[in-house]
């Protein structure tokens, strides 16, 4: 019995922490009085693993430790608060990512790290993988010298690999002349790109926002092009670039493409066996990009872009056309349309993707050809293309190329119109309330300068260059402005208003155009309104298509703080996509499972990481004061007079007596007797009483609590008092009433760090008992209040005086002045009572790490 109190009773103590290193490890070892309850996670900026121990406090030891090893560069000890030693943390800060473990023995933890570090493995991975590629680039740029040199930067793009990511810089030809070079800090690799031109002239950025590169940014020189990864220091020495046919490819970090070792099959065109790639797609793939490339000299290319990469087969079909039967995959209905090429010089003259019932699961790109000549066919990453050397045969009108009637081939190429509701009247008018970016009829008030003129059937063309003379602004006039103008203004008047009562008087309008101001006819102005509102409807109609279309993904977002089903999925329930996401919870693990297109995923993130954020607490800490002060004085008398007398008319004794009695409770009295008094045959008997009595007393109850934001806390405290209960039969049971002080509190923290509470306080103290019953007082304040983070505030008072006077006496004789005290008695009491109520709130903050367990 006595070992298990003493367990209960002595705190959880650590009292040592000791360092060792040997050669493949260092350790830590921390040591106590007691088996530790613990938490450990890892941090990456700055480096470490910090240990959390709960309800623990410090022995002797340091707050600090800088011991000389290669992994740890130094232990801090954090505390709650210097009085009781309570520690929150124990952080080790590491001079570089290493592997840890923590073995828990008896009442010690010992934590080991690996010196061999992922960091290291992870950079010499890389250059291992980098050399192997380069060797594979290498051999394919050998076959490629025949690309002309690029002059031209189209644009860059960037891929996230299963390890690293690749950077794609387009360009007319092949980037062979290059500088790269790294900086360190901040940690950034650049590549300067010559004899190069580009469309941009001002800085254009891409985020990536990957493990390894977190932006992409790249800009004109007059003799170059500069180009720069912001990459983590550690991906510096992974970053390698290799010549591409169409650009440059950049690789970073130590991730292999499944198309890496990327094939380039020549085939010939007079040959009819089908070619397969080794690709192997686990589900379908849909064509997301069809276009056609016209190059230098006659040779042209046709891209074809899918979701992944797919299986294909390539074969001849006449003498004139070419099938590629994409494998397993599906085509939307809006790509179902021929790509006509006639008027280019190139071999091809017309693509027309299909896909049908019979095709199953595949997918067919028909390609015409104007002569047979020699192709080739190219696989990276999700694009396939098909590069076709030049034609002799010189571009004709569509009419003339011997193929169907485009509209034939069109209404063949569709399938059934989506029933997606996009451009119905009731969308357009809506997009015309929103987009009316241009205002031909102006109104308001005029600030130019006041001018006088007299017209008479002038031609308007001369009034608006009198005008722009005047208001030295730049004018443009539309074709189908005419008319003649006449006005006379004896007052000058402002310019602008002079413009607009000549735009009225001839049915025109104006729009500004940046700096010009451009005058046409109101039809002319609502007929361009009306296309480019259309315009928007169109490009409106083709988005939600192409949403329609989009392939939907299933994703996990773990809630940390909030309730994933009260808190967070109220939110997100409007986001979903109707009739195609979903969205549910798992209550057991708090994550929130949404299943959608990746743009509605992307924006179901961004909403729970605002909102999942880590609820900060308030302590309450409260002092009720009760002081009670009492002063009770009373004064008694009690006295009596007899006597006796003899009679002679009876031959007797006669008696006679007065009393007054009238004394108060009291311990305490004077009195005397006189057998006779004076000469008299009068006995006399007196007593006085009187007690005072003072009392002071003060009680302090101090409830204390601690609480999330916005959350109801209580905290209660008293006992229960028993007493009988009888029934109508004369049985008695055993009741019982509850004394209780009870404190209920919400709290809420303001932005700016206040505090502001919902607060109820009862306090129930017994008073007496009534036919032993017992009877209660209560006390009860209940108020909302602001208050500042720390601050002390009186909450609420009550000040309680009661006075009494009690005087009983003989009537008539008790109210006669001085002598009236001999026939009365005087009891006086005050009582006063005080009770005051104190709240202390002050906000908890727990840190949010960015950490990772191992």
């Amino acid at each position: 019995a006595d070992d298990v109190e003493k367990s209960v009773v002595e705190p959880k103590l650590i009292t040592d922490i000791k360092i060792t290193e040997n050669s493949e490890s260092a350790l830590l070892l921390i040591q106590g009085n007691r088996p530790f309850e613990y938490t450990s996670v890892k941090q990456i900026s700055p480096m470490g693993v910090i240990l959390y121990f709960p309800e623990t406090s410090l022995g002797s030891i340091k707050d600090e430790y800088k011991p000389e090893s290669p992994v740890i560069k130094s232990i801090k000890v954090v505390k709650f608060n210097e009085k009781n030693n309570n520690i929150k943390r124990i952080e080790i800060l590491l001079k570089k990512d290493f592997n840890y473990y923590v073995k828990k023995e008896n009442s010690s933890l010992e934590i080991s790290f690996k010196k061999s570090s992922d960091s290291d493995r992870r950079i010499e991975a890389a250059k291992r993988d980098s050399s192997n590629r380069n060797s594979d680039i290498k051999e394919k740029i050998t076959d490629k010298k025949r690309f002309p040199s690029a002059t031209f930067l189209k644009s860059v793009q960037a891929k996230q690999l299963e390890k690293g990511v690749r950077i794609d810089v387009k360009a007319d030809g092949m980037i062979n002349d290059f500088k790269k070079f790294n900086i360190a800090s901040p940690s950034r690799t650049v590549f300067d790109i010559f004899n190069i031109k580009s469309l941009y002239k001002i800085d254009k950025s891409i985020p990536v926002n990957s493990d390894c590169v977190k932006s992409i940014r790249y800009y004109s020189y007059p003799d170059r092009i500069r180009l720069v990864l912001n990459t983590k220091k550690t991906y510096l020495p992974t970053v390698s670039a290799y010549p591409e046919k169409e650009g440059l490819s950049i690789y970073v970090g130590t991730g292999k493409e499944k198309e890496n070792n990327s094939t380039i099959k020549l085939v010939k065109a007079d040959k009819n066996s089908p070619k397969e790639n080794n690709i192997k797609p686990e589900e379908f793939a849909w064509i997301d990009r069809l276009d056609f490339l016209s190059e230098e000299a006659g040779r042209s290319t046709i891209i074809i872009g899918t979701t992944k990469p797919v299986k294909y087969k390539i074969k001849k079909s006449g003498s004139k056309k070419l099938l590629l039967n994409l494998l397993n995959t599906k085509l939307p209905d809006y790509r179902k349309r021929p790509l006509i090429t006639t008027g280019f010089e190139s071999a091809v003259d017309r693509i027309t993707p299909s896909r049908t019932s019979s095709m199953k699961d595949s997918s067919v790109i028909t390609i015409e050809l104007r002569e047979t000549v020699p192709y080739l066919v190219e696989q990276k990453d999700n694009l396939l293309m098909v590069h076709f050397d030049a034609s002799s045969v010189a571009p004709k009108p569509f009419e003339q190329a011997g193929l169907l009637a485009r509209k034939n081939v069109v209404s063949k190429g569709l399938s059934e119109p989506l029933e997606t509701g996009v451009g119905s009247n009731a969308d357009l008018k809506k997009i015309k309330k929103v987009r009316k970016t241009e205002k031909y009829e102006t109104v308001g008030k005029y600030t130019g300068e006041k001018i006088a003129l007299d017209f008479y059937e002038t031609d308007i063309k001369n009034v608006f260059r009198i005008i722009r003379a005047v208001s030295k602004k730049n004018f443009a006039i539309d074709k189908n402005v005419k008319g003649k103008v006449t006005l006379a203004f004896e007052n000058p008047v402002p310019w602008d208003q002079v413009l607009d009562l000549i735009l009225k008087m001839n049915n025109l309008g104006k729009i500004n155009e940046g700096e010009i101001i451009r005058i046409a006819t109101i039809e002319d102005l609502k007929k361009e309104e009306d296309l480019k509102q259309a315009k928007l409807a169109a490009e409106e109609k083709t988005k939600k298509q192409q949403e329609a279309l989009e392939p939907l993904i299933t994703e996990y977002i773990p809630v940390n703080y909030a309730n994933a089903k009260d808190e967070m999925l109220p939110h997100l329930e409007n986001l979903i996509t109707k009739g195609r996401g979903s969205l549910s919870v798992d209550e057991r693990t708090n994550l929130i499972i949404i299943t959608d297109t990746s743009g509605k995923i992307k924006k179901a993130r961004n909403i729970v990481k605002k909102l999942d954020m880590v609820t900060p607490q308030v302590r309450i800490e409260s002092r009720i004061v009760e002081a009670n002060t009492d002063f009770s004085r009373s004064i008694g008398i009690d006295w009596g007079v007899a006597g006796n007398t003899g009679n002679n008319l009876t031959d007797g004794i006669l008696g006679y007596d007065l009393a007054m009695n009238y004394p108060v409770a009291s311990t305490s009295s004077i009195g005397f007797d006189f057998l006779r008094l004076g000469n008299t045959p009068f006995y006399l008997n007196a007593r006085l009483t009187a007690m005072e009595s003072m009392g002071d007393g003060k009680i302090i109850s101090a409830p204390k609590i601690l609480t999330l934001d916005n959350k109801e806390a209580l905290i209660k405290q008293g006992v229960e008092v028993a007493y009988l209960e009888r029934d109508d039969s004369g049985g008695a049971t055993v009741k019982f009433k509850s004394i209780d002080l009870e404190m209920k509190v919400i709290p809420h923290i303001t932005l700016d760090d206040r505090i502001l509470l919902k607060i109820s306080i009862v306090k129930n103290d017994l008073k007496t008992y009534v036919d032993n019953i017992p009877t209660l007082t209560t006390k009860e304040a209940k108020t909302e209040l602001l208050i500042n983070d720390g601050d002390t505030i009186v909450i609420g008072g009550i000040i309680k005086t009661n006075k009494f006077e009690n005087i009983n006496g003989f009537p008539f004789l008790s109210k006669v002045p001085v002598l009236g005290w001999l026939f009365k008695s005087n009891i006086k009491t005050r009582e006063k009572q005080e009770l005051l109520i104190f709240i202390t709130p002050s906000i908890v903050r727990l840190d949010k790490f960015s950490l990772a367990k191992n």
